[in-house]
């Protein structure tokens, strides 16, 4: 049981004169709040079936979640000047509430039974009800099987260099709720001028339709692997391919004008795929009393695809200022199609047919981290990371062009056609700044120092260790993009549903910062 709550202040203003609209300037200021409440029970059952060898391991449980969002948001416009920013000194002024209530309850089931320690065949079910599905939906269930055999457990087994082999496979299935607001018919406030009166009056209008059959999507998961360990422990390595399929993928589905609603609905309709192999591998190449070396390498790949939308429609096109976005069938989600200038016969430029260059997400990622502990009492540790295989839209350096302050266009080996073919539209010449975003990043970089056991003794504690480090400390190898960060996104994770989900844009956004830690851990 427990509860996770969080209060804000977030304002966010925009000077008159600015770059950014409303150029007339523009200062928001907002209380968000998130409560969490949870309720979590869970227990395991063990004991030793009739038949010989054979154990059984039973476990049940029950999830309650209570998700709180308030906020009260507070906007004015229009400011005399940039040494102004008091909502109630701006020419026009707004305000407005925002909430939601999700509550979510689930119940599961767990049967596992093994055989001498090496064969373990694992059944459950889950049973979900949350606030968001629609009101014809009472409960949905979600079945797991699994099996895992531990054959180096068995008589014939004897490798000297291969200590431990596991073999793995799962099925199973599993849901990703809807917003809070895609089953429900809700209602927005307008305003008018009564002709009668000539005041000022406020109503009620429709303003999304909702879905009472609305339910989660439900995804089918296949996992296939083993874990291995080598040269007693030296050296361990886990791998695993997964293919999942996402059946009653939510879908925004435009609404017919004669039903008198504005907008699209939420429909499960759609289908989409994934795949990949994940590997880890531990490995410690030395091991002495004053020097040892650990090591974990990390592999990851993942193939996206949306297999259909389930209803007659053309791409998704979509993009934070300039449509370069899409979602399209048998291509990534989100995946960037853009344009190339075209000069015409009067010298003009119009952007060419959309051309798929590649995700917006990366689709292989690795990671190197390594811990060196000398000394017996010091412990050296580096994270590297490696991510490739997407691309990101460079905004900030249109902007620079535009504007005839970035390097390509006072670089005088370019050409006079490049240079005008840059400070275009970025609507006609997107191409030429969709960049990949691969890159190597210095992740973390941290020296940590351990007392003594006698000495930390001494000031009362069991343990003390001192640590000093370094966070984002740099890019090793960035090939491709011209920006500061191809990690940035300006419009952030706002949700599967939110309106720039899947966006992946620089645009001024502040790279992710390098800090400096000093931390001090004591044990009693």
């Amino acid at each position: 049981m427990g509860a996770d709550l969080t209060s804000n202040q977030a304002n966010r203003y925009i000077a008159p004169g600015s770059l950014w609209s409303p150029t007339e300037g523009q200062m928001t200021q907002g209380a968000p709040r998130n409560n969490i409440y949870t309720v979590d029970y869970a227990g395991t059952i063990k004991t030793a079936l009739p038949w010989s060898s054979l154990g059984s391991a039973f476990s049940a449980g029950v999830q309650y979640t209570n998700t709180q969002f308030r906020n009260t948001v507070a906007q004015g416009n229009n400011f005399p000047s940039s040494s102004t920013q008091d909502v109630s000194l701006a020419a026009v002024q707004t305000s407005w509430t925002e909430f939601s209530d999700v509550k979510s309850l689930g119940f599961y089931a767990q049967e596992q039974v093994d055989w001498k320690d090496r064969l373990y065949l694992t059944g459950a079910l889950r049973v979900d009800n949350s606030s968001v599905f629609g009101d014809d939906i009472k409960q949905l269930f979600y079945p797991k099987v699994s099996a895992s055999y531990v054959i180096s457990e068995e008589p014939f087994f004897n490798f000297g260099w291969l200590d431990q082999l596991k073999l793995r496979a799962a099925w199973g299935q599993a849901g990703n709720a809807p917003n809070p607001f895609a089953a429900i018919k809700s209602y927005t406030l307008t305003k008018s001028v009564d002709p009668a009166t000539n005041t000022v009056v406020s109503a009620l209008r429709l303003d999304s339709k909702g879905n009472a059959d609305v339910k989660p999507e439900r995804g089918n998961e296949i996992e296939l692997g083993f874990d291995a360990g080598f040269w007693k422990g030296r050296a361990n390595i886990e791998l695993t391919y997964y293919n999942k399929t996402t059946k009653d993928a939510l879908m925004s589905v435009p609404i017919p004008p004669s039903e008198g609603y504005v907008g699209s609905v939420f429909e499960n309709l759609g289908e989409i795929r994934n795949s990949g192999v994940e590997v880890a591998f531990d490995i410690s190449p030395i091991r002495l009393d004053a020097l040892a070396w650990d090591a974990r390498i990390g592999v990851s790949t993942n193939s996206n695809e949306l297999v259909k939308f389930g209803f007659d429609r053309g791409p998704v096109v979509f993009g934070l200022t300039t449509p370069n976005q899409r979602h399209v069938e048998g291509y990534p989600l989100g995946g960037f199609w853009v344009h190339d200038p075209v000069r015409g016969a009067d010298g003009t430029y119009t952007a060419g047919d959309a051309r798929f260059v590649g995700s917006s997400n990366p689709t292989h990622e690795a990671s190197l981290g390594n811990t060196i502990t000398f000394l017996k009492n010091f412990r050296f540790f580096t994270l590297f990371d490696y991510k490739g295989g997407f691309y990101v839209l460079n905004q900030t350096d249109w902007r620079r062009c535009t504007a005839g302050v970035c390097d390509a266009v006072n670089d005088p080996n370019t050409s006079d056609e490049t240079k005008r073919q840059l400070q275009l539209g970025l609507e006609v010449n997107d191409a030429m700044y969709t960049q990949k975003g691969d890159f190597i990043k210095v992740r973390d970089v941290s020296l940590t120092y351990a007392l003594p056991t006698p000495a930390a003794r001494r000031i009362g504690a069991s343990r003390a260790a001192f640590t000093v480090a370094g966070h984002n400390l740099g890019f090793l190898w960035k090939p491709d993009y011209k920006g500061l960060d191809p990690e940035v996104n300006f419009s952030g994770d706002n949700g599967p549903t939110g309106s720039w989900a899947f966006t992946r844009v620089d645009y001024w956004t502040m790279p992710m910062t390098r800090r400096f830690t000093a931390a001090v851990e004591l044990s009693f």
